[in-house]
């Protein structure tokens, strides 16, 4: 989806800016006016975490961005059709149509694109833990599609080395559709979709992992051109080993500005020049004739000027997101870490240059360097989980949003945070100054009693316009939501408007 950015209850977020510069309070930004929160609202709703997968997409093409939210009940999917209303208004309005809709399974795994070019999109779905054929965890990903009357049918299957896809045959473990993310690869006009396989056997070694690419086309997805990669294939230097995990996340860009999407791949567990066992992110480029291994990219953190420690278990690239951060029209690259306890986690951001991303202008982030300190288990850590927007007025930079969701919040345990970085006012990239803290208070009427334990609010996150007026707003997460009773999971709608606050916390 390139060239766009990236029954409900009425509820209220606490957002603490810090360090806000008079220059920034004067735009538009994130806001607790007119927000909506939306619980489970299946039956049975109990540990079902629902918002464990959130995707942002345009389904019925009327211009308003609608949300698909998916839980752990992998039959089924929540798609909430966004309307348009201005935020203030003060009068009752539709905010949403929202439906569930039966699925062929799925494991909270979800992206969206318009793979047939008919401006709607449909939906994807990975399902990476279904068997086929009598072998375990094979993994599918199911294309739904919205026709006019409202309905939503299956418009495709997809597997490892059936019905004409790359692949020799579906092995087991492959776990297809752990990680999706769509693109144009070859600046046809029509989404194309990448599917992680990073449980996939290769040349022998098991979960190195691999990539499978599939083109759209005016009849949607297919297997024509269909290419799977691997570490080998992607033709960066390194071979392939048991347990790199390459496919583990996935993110697109046009990172050059020649027209065709790149796609960026994390392989969690590569290994570092170094022999330790830290992760890298390969970048394979774009072309009139779909993904090429041509000026292809590897990065480890702290090798050839890229920040960070390549150490074991730094699992550089456990997350990933693209936004344009500074004012050099290319888009740029974040890449999540889990660091060192001491860091709290990390996030790299690469410039891209005329070459792509690279270590010039680069930023890094680590959890120690916000000012609230992060508290709780190892495992809260910036870098979870990773999206980007222009959440900061209408302009054409993009904030990076970071979700926390296993941070301890007034010492209530993994209520979970989501933080929100601008960019600078000069353009020169993104900066801590003015950086934004949500964290789910009385205020909210998901929680009336105040921030409740366990809530991870921040474990999935999707910017989009989802009311129409211009500005992006956020959806997150908070998928242990009711937790210990019930755990049913909620989503938390935060919209931008010029109805800033001022209450001690700005």
């Amino acid at each position: 989806m390139k060239a766009r950015h990236p029954s409900a209850l009425i509820c209220a977020c606490l957002a603490v800016a810090l360090g806000s510069p008079a220059a920034l309070l004067a735009q538009t930004r994130l806001s607790y006016e007119g927000n909506v929160g939306t619980t489970n609202p299946h039956p049975n709703p109990g540990f079902q975490s629902f918002g464990e997968g959130i995707a942002r997409g345009d389904f019925d093409g009327n211009g308003v961005d609608d949300l698909v939210i998916l839980e752990s009940t992998n039959s089924r999917m929540r798609v909430m059709r966004g309307q348009a209303w201005t935020v203030g208004t003060g009068s009752i309005v539709i905010k949403f149509i929202s439906a569930s809709v039966d699925t062929p399974g799925h494991n909270g795994r979800v992206a969206t694109g318009d793979f047939d070019g008919d401006g709607s999109d449909e939906i994807a779905l990975g399902y990476p833990a279904q068997g086929f054929n009598g072998l375990s965890e094979v993994g599918k990903v199911s294309i739904l599609r919205r026709a006019p009357n409202g309905t939503w049918a299956t418009q495709a299957t997809i597997r490892i080395g059936t019905d004409g896809y790359a692949g020799s045959s579906p092995l087991e473990n492959d776990s297809l559709g752990n990680a999706l993310a769509s693109g144009d690869f070859d600046d046809d006009g029509y989404d194309d979709l990448a599917m992680g396989a990073d449980g996939r056997t290769v040349s022998g070694q098991a979960r190195a992992g691999s990539v499978l690419v599939a083109y759209g086309s005016a009849s949607g997805l297919g297997p024509a051109r269909s290419m799977l990669w691997n570490r080998f294939s992607s033709d960066v230097g390194a071979g392939v080993e048991a347990n790199d995990d390459f496919g583990a996340t996935l993110a697109v860009a046009d990172f050059t500005g020649d027209g065709p999407d790149d796609i960026v791949i994390g392989v969690t567990s590569a290994r570092c020049p170094n022999d330790e066992r830290g992760g890298s992110v390969i970048i394979l480029r774009g072309s009139a004739g779909g993904l090429t291994s041509t000026n292809s990219r590897a990065y480890f953190a702290g090798v050839d000027g890229t920040p960070g420690t390549c150490a074991e278990g730094n699992r550089f690239g456990r997350s990933l997101a693209t936004g344009r951060f500074n004012d050099d029209a290319r888009p740029d690259l974040a890449i999540g870490s889990q660091g060192t306890p001491e860091e709290r986690g990390n996030v790299t951001v690469l410039a891209s240059g005329t070459t792509g991303p690279g270590p010039n202008s680069s930023r890094y982030f680590r959890g120690s360097d916000l000012p609230t300190p992060l508290t709780g288990a190892g495992s809260s850590a910036i870098g979870y989980v990773l999206a980007a927007g222009r959440l900061r007025g209408t302009g054409t930079l993009d904030s990076l949003v970071m979700g926390v969701p296993y941070d301890d919040v007034n010492g209530v345990g993994d209520a979970g945070s989501t933080w929100v970085i601008h960019p600078a006012a000069s353009g020169s990239g993104l900066s801590l100054t003015g950086v934004e803290r949500w964290v789910q208070d009385s205020r909210l009427a998901l929680e009336p009693m105040g921030t409740a334990f366990g809530d991870r609010f921040g474990s999935s996150l999707a910017v989009g316009d989802f009311n129409g007026d211009g500005r992006h707003d956020l959806a997150v997460g908070a998928v242990y939501r009711g937790e210990p009773e019930t755990h049913s999971g909620a989503v938390q709608f935060v919209y931008q408007s010029e109805f800033i606050f001022s209450d001690g916390f700005d």
